[in-house]
């Protein structure tokens, strides 16, 4: 049955995009009706209240996008999605629990399918042809072919910062399970490990958002011991190894991929300012409603469809699509929403919102993507959890 689980959770997180169309689909909506027939009498409807002001809002932003001849539904889409992913996540609720399996046990879950993820880009990056295997019935996504070139997707529907993101909060969960006591110190070491490798050929910001991770878990996590002995055990493995994987990396690739997976890190502050994504995302960010009425209703846009000047930036694309005002009332939602499980999981909440806020500032990915994707069915499965656990304590 964990199998059953971990294959769903896979699955659904990565959302692996094949001929006959996204594979998660065939799961996930079988689960997600089953999780409303069998278990919508049990949904807290006042989570369910705030979620459906969050799809008037986005209505706002359709609504704004015909007045300005853009005509989307990328915003609607994301809010629809976020109250499916918090069905999914109090279907699981149940699901899990039947079969006598914990929140801790769908963590874990998750961090083996990111695990697995890494292994197959890792195999991929060692057997080229593993990589057109792969990409043989995986079909193409974000107008790249992901069979060639210096980043790599394995099973998930697209790459980039997404799933680097992604990979990174894998750390998170890792450390958060570590803080558990649910895995140890060895285990996590060698998932560690993995995962940081795997980075080096997804995504850049991954590898920032690792050592933001830790550095939030050394903040906020009373057992320091364990950052502690992380630290000597990544300053040693990159004191032995790092030679060699530079050697790799640029007899591989050539100078022009290690410059552009972790030279630029290496070079310091000025590596960092001449890479020039701290100037990108800084030009996003400046891409906002200036004008009356589009500083009340936005634009519309939220991505998906041709608009000047671009922008990446989720904190951007939301003003653009809503306005300051519903725009900020949609953040407010979410954080009445999440501060319903909170203090639930603290040591996994402070380290993982943070993050998930900072992403939002290169792209859309705290309400899309694959993080956000667990990032809601974490929060719909603790909000079942929790009326559960008041609805025991109340009747003894």
């Amino acid at each position: 049955m964990f199998l059953i689980f971990l294959i769903f959770l896979a699955l659904f997180i990565l959302n692996p995009y094949v001929i006959i169309g996204p594979v998660a689909y065939f799961f996930v909506f079988p689960f997600l009706f089953y999780s409303l027939l069998k278990f919508h009498k049990f949904f807290d409807k006042k989570t369910f209240f705030i979620l459906l002001i969050m799809v008037f809002i986005s209505l706002v932003g359709v609504l704004s996008s015909y007045i300005h001849g853009i005509d989307q539904y990328e915003h609607l889409k994301v809010s629809v999605s976020i109250l499916f992913y918090i069905i999914i996540g109090s279907g699981l609720y149940f699901i899990l629990r039947k079969n006598n399996l914990s929140f801790n046990d769908m963590i874990f879950m998750a961090l083996l399918a990111i695990l697995f993820n890494s292994i197959i880009v890792l195999a991929e990056v060692s057997y080229p042809g593993f990589r057109v295997f792969v990409e043989s019935f995986l079909v193409e996504a974000g107008n790249r072919d992901w069979s060639e070139g210096f980043r790599y997707r394995g099973l998930a529907s697209s790459g980039g910062a997404s799933l680097s993101v992604l990979h990174a909060i894998g750390v998170v969960l890792l450390l958060y399970l570590l803080d558990e006591k649910y895995i140890g110190i060895l285990k996590s070491a060698i998932i560690l490990f993995t995962i940081i490798f795997s980075i080096f050929f997804i995504g850049r910001t991954g590898l920032i958002f690792i050592v933001l991770a830790f550095l939030l878990f050394f903040a906020f996590s009373k057992k320091n011991f364990y950052f502690l002995f992380f630290i000597i055990l990544s300053a040693l493995g990159t004191f032995l190894f790092y030679d060699y994987l530079v050697a790799y990396l640029i007899d591989m690739y050539g100078e022009g991929f290690y410059n552009y997976s972790l030279g630029f890190l290496v070079e310091g502050k000025e590596g960092v300012q001449e890479e020039g994504t701290l100037t990108t995302i800084s030009g996003f960010l400046k891409v906002v409603p200036v004008t009356f009425p589009e500083t009340i209703i936005g634009y519309g846009f939220y991505g998906g469809s041709d608009f000047e000047p671009w922008t990446d930036s989720g904190y951007s694309r939301m003003f653009l699509s809503v306005g300051y005002f519903f725009g900020i009332s949609y953040y407010l939602c979410f954080f009445i929403i999440l501060k319903k499980v909170f203090w639930l999981k603290k040591n996994l909440f402070l380290i993982l919102i943070p993050l998930m806020l900072l992403a939002e500032v290169k792209e859309p990915l705290l309400f899309s993507g694959y993080s956000s994707r667990l990032l809601f069915v974490i929060i719909g499965f603790l909000i079942m959890e929790n009326r559960f656990n008041l609805k025991y304590k109340l009747n003894n």
